[in-house]
């Protein structure tokens, strides 16, 4: 699951996503609604994905700073248009999850 949720702090985006992650093949990665935009990614443990690493482009393209685990990762300071970034988390979960 990418989206974007409105009214929630980083704090609520974790949450959240933790909360998606307890189910098994889930993953969350949610963005906020604010600016700078936050982002947070959560795995279930039977999901074969690096957390950070599908953070990475997003990091690298717009900076911001974020830091995590390979079950989760919350980063922020992104001055991005939301589309963009949810884009970007789309492509690179779908490749990540193909590969």
């Amino acid at each position: 699951m990418v989206s974007q949720l409105g009214g929630h702090d980083a704090r609520s985006l974790k949450a959240v996503a933790l909360e998606i992650a307890r189910r098994p093949s889930h993953v969350a990665a949610l963005i906020s609604d604010t600016e700078p935009i936050g982002v947070v990614v959560a795995r279930a443990s039977n999901v074969a994905l690096d957390s950070l690493a599908l953070i990475g482009p997003a990091l690298e393209r717009w900076g911001g700073r974020g830091s995590g685990t390979k079950d989760f990762v919350q980063a922020g300071g992104f001055d991005v248009d939301p589309a963009a970034m949810l884009r970007m988390l789309d492509e690179s979960l779908d490749l990540a999850l193909s590969g």
